[in-house]
């Protein structure tokens, strides 16, 4: 340990601390969120050493820490009053109020900067600290200026010989690299978030609290009116005044007419919200999946769709029937469409049709079953694309179609069995990104060639299976020739016989600087994992268990919210890589290795922040007492999604109290994916599960949805959606029977599927 570094628990800490800032010094400090960088406002040439310290342009200010609300007044102007910052849940806290600076700060400090960030940090070093020096602290985090921020001070060892002390705080209790969230105050009766940081949502709340709502500023307003719903927006405000309803009339709504909605909710929506905002709907979304016939209702509300909005200008549609479909391709004066089949041949469409309209320039179809180009239709208007299941041979007929094309993304490419691909009659000139999921049959030779055939490509996103899309010089080749390519995103995996570190040796060349690779191994399954860094999509697939044989910085996965996980052995050597923003997480099995679930809850809390956790599917047979564990954990789940067989093992055949009580007060959706509900679990499956507002399951035939549907009604109050599917008849398709609406219940009755929605 380097002798400048002392316990935030000596005995005279704070007064070494005086001595060293009274003398130009420069002190790494522990706060409430994250470790900082200290000195002296008053002090020129500590101020300068911070800046040389961080590597920091001296064009970007600096915050100032006080001890005491009061002397916000004495560096600042705030907007606040003193009681209303004395509120012991805002000051001292995890925020950073900006206010306009007072003149009695140096001109040095921050020149030509109007205003000033101050923070009152929750942390009793700190406040002592300034409190005895009578004058405010310069703060910022103590890192490499655009560097992850550090909750230990092992994170910034290469910066301990610059500062004159360095105060070990352990690990901080915030766990959180976002620091402080920062809040523009400087115009009363305005707010603006400068940087969400830790405890956002709640800091938000707060200020609005201390605020009367009427005397904030409209662009605040707005702001709010952002995180709720069109019914909830006009429900609360349309009578309050006449700024309000004005503020109403003039906002932009996109409405999601199935998420979370009742039938009654979306009747309200349909009789009075729509039809007196009908100018300001931008976009629609509606869902046959969640709310079973919204489709049929919506359009026998509004049969002539343009006629009621003239600015509408996206739909989505989820599981549209035929009447519903040929309703969708009348309207067109649509932008955009995003069109999604569970099973697309099972519907007698015609999906030539939905590229007739003349203004289509965005056009997202997603479905379970392979389209041929032969469902396709020209389109010149046509600029952005995304399929989910498309040959690799019909590229040359889809640019042929679409001559305006620009964005393409295939979420599965395939190839057929012909196995070539036809010639191009030239280099396709319009196409500016281009984003491929390949099949494993898709082979590295193919995705060569169509790059060859893409002069002006700018971003282009490879998620690829095969050793073969390993040949670095290969890449190298191609990618070089793309002059105009700004953005690369990889994501490669192969099996090996055998671990070869000239894989990844290939990847550290100084072209791959540029793009920053990143490669993962599993020892178990022998697979490599190659993806750029950093790691821009949404979702990450990886095993528990990998050695990263080029490590990715831990900062980088900040973006991912969707985690995929396999179970696999333990490593030794294994990464310790982090997801702090997930919400959304996947486990499920390995088929090739026994594995132990001994350590997986532990595991997993070094990996994500497990109180972020809304979304949970678990394909695994973890013992009761680690996944009861895993519950307590997780205080935001509200989704879960399992197979029958697997949730009785984790609930001890529905017999773990603990764990039944948990799902039951925290779930509001329920997917069991596979596996059929007996009769004889019927009564206490329901009793446990009575909170849900979703629930979708099996059974085998309709005698046992009877019983089933009689005591969900009786018992499930909430329930606004029920979906269930027969797989005990022996239909060959799965085609609509009836739809309609009886006492206030709208079903949908198929082959081998029945959904309500209430």
């Amino acid at each position: 340990m380097s002798s400048n570094v002392t316990s935030v628990n000596d005995s005279d800490l704070i007064d070494r601390c005086m001595t060293i800032l009274k003398h130009d010094g420069v002190l790494a400090v522990p706060t409430d969120t994250i470790y900082g960088l200290a000195a002296l406002v008053s002090s020129e040439k500590a101020v300068r050493r911070i800046y040389e310290i961080k590597g920091r342009l001296f064009t970007k200010p600096l915050a100032i820490s006080v001890g005491n609300v009061e002397d916000l007044f004495t560096w600042s102007k705030p907007t606040l009053s003193s009681e209303q910052l004395s509120d012991g849940d805002l000051l001292p806290g995890p925020v950073t109020l900006m206010f306009e600076r007072q003149l009695s700060l140096p001109s040095y400090f921050n020149p030509d900067v109007n205003n000033v960030a101050i923070r009152i940090p929750n942390h009793q070093m700190m406040i002592e600290l300034a409190r005895r020096l009578g004058e405010p602290i310069a703060l910022t985090s103590a890192n490499i200026s655009n560097g992850p921020s550090s909750i230990s001070i092992d994170e910034f060892q290469s910066l301990w010989s610059q500062v004159d002390l360095v105060i070990d705080g352990g690990v901080l209790a915030s766990n959180d690299r976002r620091g402080s969230t920062i809040v523009d105050l400087c115009e009363k009766g305005f707010f603006h978030i400068q940087r969400p940081g830790i405890d956002c949502e709640r800091i938000i709340s707060l200020i609005m609290s201390l605020s009367k709502l009427e005397s904030l500023a409209n662009e605040t307003i707005l702001e709010i009116f952002d995180y709720l719903r069109p019914i909830d927006i006009i429900r609360a405000f349309e009578l309050l005044n006449e700024r309000f309803q004005i503020l109403i009339i003039q906002r932009s709504y996109h409405v999601n007419l199935s998420m979370n909605l009742s039938l009654n909710d979306f009747n309200e929506y349909c009789s009075i919200i729509l039809p007196s905002y009908c100018s300001s709907i931008r976009s629609i979304y509606l869902s046959n999946s969640e709310t079973c016939g919204c489709m049929s209702l919506f359009f026998q509300r509004f049969p002539h769709v343009e006629a009621v909005f003239p600015n509408l200008r996206t739909m989505v549609f989820i599981d549209p029937n035929d009447n519903d479909y040929n309703q969708i391709i009348k309207i067109k004066q649509l932008t955009t469409v995003h069109l999604k089949y569970s099973q697309i041949y099972e519907q007698k469409i015609h999906l030539a049709a939905l590229f007739d309209n003349p203004n289509l320039q965005t056009c997202i179809l997603s479905y379970d079953d392979l389209l041929p180009i032969q469902k396709f239709r020209s389109s010149a208007s046509l600029k952005r694309l995304v399929l989910d299941n498309f040959y690799i041979n019909d590229f040359h007929l889809l640019f042929y179609l679409y001559p305006s094309l620009e964005h393409l993304a295939i979420n599965r490419l395939l190839v057929n069995f012909q196995g070539y691909l036809p010639p191009f009659n030239g280099p396709v000139r319009t196409l500016h990104t281009l984003k491929l999921n390949c099949a494993y049959t898709v082979q590295f030779d193919y995705i060569l060639y169509l790059l060859s055939l893409l002069p002006n490509l700018v971003h282009f996103t490879c998620i690829a299976i095969g050793i073969d899309f390993f040949n670095a010089e290969q890449w190298i080749q191609i990618l070089s020739s793309l002059e105009q390519l700004r953005s690369l995103v990889f994501d490669l995996k192969a099996v090996t016989e055998m671990f070869d570190n000239k894989l990844a040796a290939s990847f550290l060349t100084p072209y791959w600087h540029r793009w920053r690779i990143a490669v993962d191994y599993s020892e178990d399954n022998r697979k490599y994992h190659l993806f750029t860094i950093p790691y821009h999509r949404l979702s990450f697939i990886s095993t528990i268990y990998s050695v990263s044989t080029i490590q990715a910085p831990p900062h980088m996965f900040d973006s991912v919210t969707h985690l995929y996980l396999k179970m696999n052995s333990s490593m030794q050597m294994c990464s310790n890589r982090k997801y702090p923003n997930v919400y959304a997480l996947q486990i499920y099995q390995n088929t090739i290795v026994t594995v132990d679930y001994s350590n997986l809850f532990s595991r997993l809390c070094t990996m994500i922040d497990a109180h972020k956790l809304v979304h949970l599917e678990l394909f695994i047979s973890l013992p009761p007492s680690i996944f009861l564990a895993l519950l307590k954990s997780t205080p935001c789940l509200r989704y879960f999604k399992t197979d029958y067989e697997i949730l009785m093992i984790l609930t001890d055949n529905l017999q773990n109290d603990d764990i039944c009580s948990d799902l039951h007060h925290k779930l509001n959706k329920l997917v069991i994916r596979q596996g059929v509900l007996p009769l004889t679990d019927k009564d206490r499956f329901v009793q446990i599960f009575s909170n849900l507002k979703y629930l979708q399951i099996q059974l085998y035939t309709v005698y046992e949805l009877r019983l089933l549907l009689w005591t969900c009604l009786k018992i499930m109050f909430q329930l606004q959606t029920l979906h269930v599917r027969l797989v005990g008849t022996d239909a060959s398709i799965d085609s609509l029977q009836w739809q309609g609406v009886i006492n206030n219940i709208s079903y949908e009755i198929a082959k081998r599927h029945i959904q309500i929605w209430k």
